[in-house]
């Protein structure tokens, strides 16, 4: 329950989020794009913020290779952790709600829970891949380095439940399960008609399942030859040579990266949307398709089952062509099944991730480090919120 001291606090929360910004556009770019947004209309008069912006200066879809991440990757992290120290030395930071991708990220996280360590300000981290029970089972150097991290920090955020029980196990009560959230507010509005467009929208690498999904249409634009896929999201000119020549590209339209209004304009005109990634951790992107009443075809990886459950959308599985080609002409054959699926992922929207519901998360998460009180409750509950 929510201690009676909290509930009377009125001053302003004082948060130093530790996160990229957009460009480049990402998962937790986008993230951070929308709670500037959201703070900056309805929270103006509770919450303070200043950021350090841990965005690269190359993506992997623009070239960016290891020697980019370990060379220029050092020294943003040097410049970062300057301007960290000096956001700490005015003593305004109640709290550093720090996010984190993994891999080499780690060090630079490590290397920030040292700085506030000797500031004395608490940390939220905030972790927003889905590999945490894979690298835990390897215990490889990725895990050593991150449990020290983990450790350190004074409250973890999960936001898929399989990592929030892995987690649970080790570290108990400073562990929560937040979802991401969507602001539908800024969605364009559902069209009434849809075309015949199954559409995947997100980096056009391997690992997002991009070769998977090309063999599988090929299989079933045979047989609805009235439909297309489109692909939109950025890619490496190699890459997509490549994949024109293995897969053939005549019935696929790629569309290449698109302005995100742009992008959620033409997502709202497909019928189908399909993510068929190796991992995951909350995508944005599938919130963005049920809010938009889409029906999702995604696989059963991260917290994706958690977010299509209750005939919400279809799960299949990972690296598996037939399961998408098989999962396509179901949805493809019954206009009705669709129709079902993207009402239930609609209302499972507004329901569980609106981002006024998930922003009162976060506040008292924040509000629980600022006054040095400790919860019981780590799985938070929308009616245990002031």
């Amino acid at each position: 329950m929510i201690h009676e001291n909290i509930k009377k606090k009125k001053d302003k929360l004082n948060i130093c989020f530790v996160a990229p910004l957009p460009p480049p556009y990402g998962g937790i770019a986008n993230w951070m794009a929308m709670m500037c947004q959201y703070l900056d209309k309805e929270k103006k008069d509770r919450i303070e913020y200043s950021i350090i912006n841990t965005a690269p200066k190359k993506r992997v879809t623009e070239g960016r290779r290891l020697w980019n991440r370990i060379i220029d990757g050092g020294l943003d992290m040097l410049l970062q952790k300057h301007k960290l120290k000096n956001a700490l030395k005015t003593g305004n930071v109640d709290v550093i709600h720090m996010t984190t991708s993994g891999s080499l990220s780690i060090i630079r996280d490590f290397m920030f829970c040292y700085v506030a360590g000797k500031y004395h300000v608490p940390i939220v981290y905030h972790i927003h891949f889905g590999r945490i029970p894979k690298i835990q089972k390897k215990n490889n150097v990725e895990w050593k380095i991150l449990k020290k991290v983990l450790e350190r920090v004074k409250s973890i955020i999960a936001i898929d439940k399989t990592t929030y029980s892995v987690l649970e196990r080790l570290f108990d009560k400073k562990v929560c399960y937040i979802s991401n959230p969507i602001n539908t507010k800024l969605m364009p509005e559902q069209q009434k008609k849809s075309q015949k467009v199954v559409m995947y929208l997100g980096w056009v690498i391997k690992e997002k399942g991009i070769e998977e999904l090309l063999e599988a249409w090929n299989q079933v634009y045979a047989c609805y030859n009235d439909w297309k896929l489109q692909i939109v999201g950025p890619c490496k000119k190699e890459y997509y040579e490549c994949l024109k020549e293995m897969y053939g590209m005549s019935s696929v339209e790629f569309l290449g990266e698109q302005p995100h209004y742009t992008a959620m304009q033409l997502l709202g005109k497909s019928s189908i949307f399909i993510l068929p990634s190796y991992t995951e951790g909350c995508p944005y992107v599938i919130l963005e398709a049920m809010s938009l009443g889409k029906a999702v075809i995604a696989t059963n990886v991260g917290n994706i089952p958690e977010m299509l459950s209750k005939d919400c959308g279809i799960i299949i599985r990972s690296q598996n062509s037939k399961d998408i080609e098989t999962s396509l002409k179901r949805l493809i054959d019954s206009s009705i099944e669709r129709e079902n699926i993207g009402t239930n992922a609609a209302h499972k929207v507004n329901d569980e991730y609106e981002i006024d519901k998930i922003i009162r998360k976060y506040t008292q998460v924040w509000e629980l480090q600022k006054y040095g009180e400790n919860s019981e409750n780590k799985s938070f509950d929308d009616n245990e919120f002031p």
